[in-house]
């Protein structure tokens, strides 16, 4: 919907890698970011601190505007399961993006609640999450969203229940619906 981000780079000759580092993130969320704000997902703080970054402000206008269809998935996933295991990520990693703090206080009791139940290498993928919720949040995200059978697996063995709204569930199973 907007450029700010891209454009804000291009007016002061900086590039994504030095973005990543002033926010302190991946150059991999940097373009996350860019990619959210072009499809008018991107939360507000998240785009005021990135323009931040960048010693620029960004001004909202409330106006009405059209109607516009949902962008269908772009993940390679044939089975409907992972479809919608991507979304719900998505969907958290934006919650991510906008307050790192809340989403994960959760995270660790989760964890160890799930333990309870799992053997084996669903053990090691618990160990993992544990690992990436002291990450780097570009980190986080990306190994989130990452379309290879590990970061499926992962998916499959979330410790983010609780963490959407009931609205925000429907909206990410809806997503993984189109085709």
């Amino acid at each position: 919907m907007t450029d700010l981000i891209e454009r804000s780079l291009a007016r002061h000759g900086v590039g994504v890698r030095e973005l990543a580092r002033r926010l302190e993130v991946t150059p991999g969320a940097v373009t996350m970011y860019k990619r959210s704000e072009r499809e008018g997902t991107i939360g507000v703080g998240t785009l005021d601190r990135v323009l931040a970054a960048l010693g620029d402000t960004a001004t909202i206008d409330a106006r009405p505007r059209e109607r516009r269809v949902h962008p269908s998935v772009r993940a390679p996933f044939p089975r409907r399961e992972d479809r919608v295991a991507y979304e719900l990520h998505r969907a958290v990693a934006k919650r991510l993006l906008d307050d790192r703090d809340a989403v994960m206080a959760n995270v660790p009791r989760q964890v160890g609640r799930m333990r309870e139940r799992v053997h084996g290498g669903a053990s090691r993928l618990l160990d993992e999450w544990l690992e990436l919720a002291e990450a780097p949040l570009g980190r986080l995200v990306e190994t989130m969203l990452g379309e290879d059978q590990h970061a499926i697996d992962l998916r499959q063995l979330s410790p983010f229940m609780g963490v959407l709204t009931e609205a925000e569930r429907l909206a990410a199973i809806q997503r993984a619906s189109v085709a």
